[in-house]
């Protein structure tokens, strides 16, 4: 059955003089332990603590960003392909801040420790006490958490990051001892080991972009040719059309000029006809006059002859 803690709490907020109300907190029966009624004592002595105890709280919520932001820069790192200066710089900054802030947190667990243990040893626990005994031991499991936390994530780090300069290093051709590469992780200079293969992977980089650039040019000049080869194309066969349609220009105008030799031929021939006409027309005309005198003498002979009207 759950015990009444109502007037515990009535005592600790000084609303009651409980200087001979005692309060069992003492899950076990073996053992009774009564609660030692201070009220001045308790209300400095729990404010106290509890401030001290929310300074630790923040003091904790602080380790945990950073080692969230140290799980952020782990895998930014990780995951692009060379190591920066600056993000390095920023993950060392972090760890530092994370070991000086836990120091400070370990020496606060040094310093609540005495604490701890003089409510363990007392006999007749206050509430004030076990107030103490239930933060101070959860400021305990806190830290142990976040130092596991911080471990674990250490190791894993450690493991991915060497695996990756074992792949690395594998792929550029150098062997390197894991005590190196521990090392090397261990004291940050990942950079200095790896910046001359990243210089030469980067060179090759830059090799292999300008020849893709020139391999890109020449295929674009072979365009450009391709495009000269076929405008090529296109005016030999139109020159080849034009030469048909010259060959027949000059066909038309040989025979025109044949045609115009045989119609000069043909005029003179007329001509000549012509002037060959006249003169038979004239020889004829000549031929009938004489033709029509002479038929008229004999016309008049005859009619003289049977009419003698002449005489």
């Amino acid at each position: 059955m759950v015990k009444d803690r109502f007037p515990d709490f009535i005592i600790l907020a000084g609303l009651k003089d409980t200087k001979n109300d005692n309060v069992d907190f003492e899950a076990n029966a073996d053992s009774a332990t009564t609660l030692l009624p201070q009220k001045n004592r308790n209300s400095y002595e729990i404010d106290e603590f509890l401030h001290q105890m929310f300074v630790c709280n923040m003091n904790c919520d602080i380790l945990r960003s950073l080692i969230e932001t140290m799980k952020e820069k782990n895998n930014e790192i990780l995951i692009r392909s060379g190591v920066e200066k600056d993000l390095t710089a920023e993950l060392n900054a972090c760890y530092k801040d994370f070991k000086d802030l836990f120091a400070k947190c370990h020496q606060e667990k040094t310093n609540l420790d005495p604490v701890l243990e003089k409510a363990k040893a007392s006999t007749r626990a206050t509430l004030i006490d076990r107030i103490q005994c239930l933060h101070i031991n959860w400021y305990h499991r806190t830290l142990v958490a976040l130092t596991t936390e911080f471990y674990n994530e250490q190791m894993q780090y450690e493991k991915k990051c060497s695996s990756k300069i074992k792949n690395f290093l594998k792929h550029s051709g150098r062997v390197v001892d894991e005590d190196e590469i521990d090392e090397t992780i261990k004291t940050g200079k990942l950079y200095e080991l790896t910046e001359r293969y990243i210089m030469g992977t980067k060179d090759k980089e830059m090799l292999y972009e300008d020849v893709q650039a020139r391999h890109k040019d020449i295929v674009k000049l072979e365009n450009s040719v391709a495009q000269i080869q076929e405008l090529c194309l296109d005016i030999f066969l139109l020159v080849d059309s034009q030469q048909e349609l010259v060959d027949n220009i000059e066909s038309n105008v040989s025979n025109a000029a044949e045609h115009a030799g045989k119609a000069d031929e043909l005029v003179k021939e007329t001509i000549k006809l012509r002037a060959s006409g006249r003169k038979k027309m004239i020889i004829i005309c000549i031929v009938v006059l004489i033709l029509i005198i002479i038929l008229f003498g004999i016309l008049k002979a005859m009619f003289c002859f049977y009419l003698p009207v002449c005489s």
